[in-house]
């Protein structure tokens, strides 16, 4: 089945739910409504969209369920915050050894178009010739570098990144104005030497000990949107749970 929307009819797979729930997650991020507003009530969006309360409240609770809308009750649904510093935060494991957030600053290393890996084309199933976008960063604390992201994104996504990430943007919010928002990540943490040339990187000597992260960032659908590898100067920095 398809719903109706401004008088046209686009045929798809999805049921009708993932067809609302997709088509609010677009209007929020074309900043039809913005963070803290509230949504239209649940009669007028199924009149809007020619389907069944029900389908709009399992497509409203879908959208809850990511953090994308918050319900209250008696009161109605509002869109969460979703802003710039909120989707920096919202998956960010690192806390400093003090206890308090930790906010760095970022140096863009690079970024380029290239043909990924295996691995990274595996993790995000792409096809034999679909390329990414690499992008490398150096975190700092304090003008001290403490750490080093290595983030692969498909290309044919988000086709401005590189001009986009070098006017300063951090890459969730970038992601976001795409329509692509990350709702959970997936990752996994080693500790282990770092070679020369991570040591070099972070300006460290000597042997030097660094907390290795593999992360798989999805979208919707749980469809993959970000493979990155990582390396954090475990001195100033610890790792916690990021609620999700």
């Amino acid at each position: 089945m398809k719903i109706v929307e401004n008088g046209g009819e686009q045929p798809t797979l999805q049921p009708l739910y993932g067809q609302v729930r997709d088509r609010l997650l677009r209007r929020i991020v074309q900043a039809e409504w913005s963070a803290g507003e509230a949504l239209p009530n649940e009669f007028k969006l199924a009149s809007q969209y020619n389907v069944s309360i029900g389908t709009v409240r399992r497509a409203v609770a879908a959208l809850e369920q990511h953090g994308i809308v918050k319900r209250v009750q008696g009161r109605g649904t509002y869109v969460a915050g979703q802003g710039s510093q909120a989707l920096i935060q919202k998956f960010e494991p690192l806390r400093l050894r003090d206890g308090n957030s930790f906010v760095p600053n970022f140096e863009l290393v690079s970024v380029k178009r290239e043909a990924p890996s295996i691995e990274t084309a595996t993790v995000l199933g792409l096809g034999p010739k679909e390329d990414v976008f690499a992008v490398t960063k150096l975190l700092y604390h304090e003008k001290e570098a403490v750490g080093v992201i290595h983030s692969f994104v498909p290309a044919s996504l988000v086709p401005r990144l590189e001009e986009q990430l070098r006017y300063g943007q951090h890459l969730y919010p970038l992601l976001a104005d795409y329509g692509l928002i990350v709702v959970r990540t997936e990752e996994s943490w080693s500790a282990d030497p770092a070679g020369d040339g991570l040591a070099n990187l972070l300006g460290r000597t000597g042997e030097c000990m660094v907390l290795n992260s593999r992360r798989v960032a999805y979208v919707l659908n749980n469809v993959p949107i970000e493979f990155r590898t990582s390396a954090f100067v475990p001195s100033s920095i610890q790792v916690v749970h990021v609620e999700q």
